[in-house]
């Protein structure tokens, strides 16, 4: 599953996944595989994870923006955080089942919290992150394939 990345500003970030191979029969449970390039100075970051839970809901990945994207439905998945021992490692945020994602694909949408500018100021550069986007590996060699954010869909039994 290959996703479309957009990030937005420095606090936001989307991500379609497509889920045409998975059978409609199932019930999965998925796992956001990603790697984390950056991490500001701050020990730790929270960042909520929702989803698009609207029907035939898309975007243009070249030219969204947080005023042009809308306001769809979102469900909240939880929240996890990103630690500075996070940086240049793949991290598995584990997602859990969700029951209704439609039309073959998911949309994520991750959201920085609490932002800090290291002095209290809301400025967000002390708690910012970075994931490599599917562009990634364009731009560094295909080496570095494997950084590229993916979405495990495990069937469950």
């Amino acid at each position: 599953m290959d996703p479309y990345l957009t990030l937005v500003g420095s606090r936001k970030a989307i991500l379609e996944f497509d889920l045409s191979d998975l059978r409609p029969s199932f019930v999965y449970e998925y796992t956001f595989k990603f790697y984390v390039s950056y991490v500001g100075p701050n020990e730790q970051r929270s960042v909520t994870a929702s989803y698009v839970n609207e029907t035939d809901f898309s975007f243009d990945e070249d030219d969204v923006t947080w005023d042009n994207f809308g306001k769809p439905s979102l469900s909240s998945i939880g929240w996890f955080s990103i630690w500075t021992s996070d940086e240049e490692t793949s991290v598995e945020i584990p997602l859990g089942t969700l029951p209704d994602v439609e039309d073959d694909k998911l949309i994520l949408v991750l959201e920085l919290l609490d932002l800090d500018d290291g002095g209290g100021g809301g400025g967000g550069s002390s708690d910012k992150w970075d994931l490599c986007s599917k562009q990634y590996p364009d731009e560094f060699g295909p080496a570095e394939a494997d950084k590229v954010p993916t979405l495990i869909a495990t069937p469950q039994v």
